[in-house]
């Protein structure tokens, strides 16, 4: 139970200092957009952002291909 407890804590404070705090949030998804150019992705592709919450990915996605255009 303490080990529950301590978790809870720890994930609590994490989430009650905001996105910018966490390791895995990023303004904009440069590696992620990379990625997905190297792979072939284009804008006609679907795209499904997996536990996207305050992920821009797919804002970044969009970006992309207007500023690549149809």
């Amino acid at each position: 139970m303490a080990d529950h407890a301590q978790a809870a804590a720890h994930w609590d404070a994490a989430y009650a200092e905001g996105d910018d705090t966490r390791s895995w949030f990023k303004k904009r998804p440069a590696v992620s957009l990379r990625m997905l150019d190297s792979a072939g992705v284009s804008a006609a592709d679907a795209l499904i952002d997996v536990g996207g919450g305050a992920s821009p990915l797919s804002g970044g996605c969009w970006i992309a291909a207007s500023a690549t255009g149809p």
